[in-house]
């Protein structure tokens, strides 16, 4: 049985449940304004005796309250179902942007794997800072999506073999910008949006697209760039070979500060074993 069929079905069996309940609700207070006005009127008249009146009533209120916990028992259900299909289309719709971010970068043996690495690092960085585990999926996503805007951006500019000229870069300066655009329509991604609008900030104010500084850039975003700039230094690129080591490990402390983070990337520079072979 697919969940949609399941949850129609477990609605309509509560809300017809609801009908019976509310009938017997008025059978049982029809039964007792029966018997008060036979008090009343007919104090020496016993048409239906104290005990019958009783067991009827508690047989009324028995019902009732098992009826309310089963139907809280569906509605449960109901809601863990629901939240298994959301997530499910979250999934879904996600896969389906990850795929056009592969597609992308296919075109390109240079780029190609830059989403998984950035992600990886990412998450790494984000684990080793302790942060929440709904922070750290936060920030995964952030990562998976943070380049999807470079889709709208054209292939003679995106794959250009040398330094792009000043237009060029303004062009591909505004991949963070278009990358929200797309994402748009996911209202579920809020946060991570927040993260991939910003990752291109600096820690001193002299990034884009806003020019934020320090604690003004999402924590997630401020780790993306970190795991970003990794990724750009530790691989071949079409314009120069990839960095060493040494090289790697000394741009990120000579840019602690002005372009990174100092505490996040401190914290980057501990764990950046992990990342060579």
């Amino acid at each position: 049985m697919s969940y949609k069929s399941s949850i129609g079905k477990a609605v309509a069996n509560i809300l017809a449940n609801q009908g019976f309940k509310l009938w017997v609700l008025i059978f049982l207070f029809s039964l007792i304004a029966l018997r008060l006005i036979t008090i009343f009127y007919y104090p020496k008249t016993d048409i239906i005796s104290i005990a019958w009146s009783l067991t009827i009533a508690l047989f009324c209120v028995g019902y009732l309250w098992i009826a309310e916990l089963r139907d809280r028992h569906r509605l449960e259900r109901i809601n863990r179902e629901l939240t298994i299909t959301k997530d499910i289309l979250k999934e879904s719709e996600l896969d389906a942007i990850m795929a056009l971010i592969l597609s992308q970068e296919a075109k390109d043996h240079y780029s190609y794997g830059h989403t998984s690495r950035v992600t990886k690092y990412s998450v790494e960085l984000a684990k080793e800072l302790r942060l929440p585990e709904h922070i750290v999926d936060t920030i995964e996503r952030a990562a998976k999506l943070h380049d999807i805007g470079k889709i709208g951006i054209k292939d003679s500019i995106l794959f250009y073999e040398g330094r792009l000229s000043e237009k060029d870069y303004e062009v591909i300066k505004t991949h963070p910008v278009k990358s929200v655009n797309i994402l748009e329509p996911l209202k579920f991604l809020q946060e991570e949006k927040g993260m991939i609008l910003h990752h291109h900030e600096r820690y001193d104010g002299k990034g884009y697209p806003q020019g934020l500084k320090k604690d003004q850039i999402p924590l997630g975003a401020r780790i993306i760039a970190i795991a970003d700039s990794f990724d750009a230094m530790s691989s071949d690129r079409v314009y120069r070979k990839q960095l060493s080591k040494q090289a790697v490990i000394k741009e990120l402390q000579d840019n602690s500060g002005t372009q990174f983070d100092p505490h996040l990337a401190k914290v980057f520079l501990s764990i950046i074993n992990r990342f060579y072979d």
